[in-house]
């Protein structure tokens, strides 16, 4: 049973992961990438993240530029 402390980590753990991720795809967006390259971007420098959550990332990031 994680203690409330190591709880509190992963979480600010898991949303600068989500930020990070924020970052690269605004930035393959700022520069034409397509959102498949977008995604291997993503992927490859976040390789332990669940591609649904980079899906979800990309999804948001994409619609508010359209």
């Amino acid at each position: 049973m994680a203690t409330l402390f190591e709880q509190y980590v992963a979480e600010e753990r898991a949303e600068e992961q989500k930020r990070g991720i924020r970052s690269t795809v605004k930035m393959c967006r700022k520069f034409g990438q397509s959102y498949e390259m977008a995604k291997a971007s993503v992927l490859e420098e976040y390789p332990d993240i669940a591609e649904n959550i980079v899906d979800e990332i990309i999804d948001e990031v994409y619609e508010l530029v359209k």
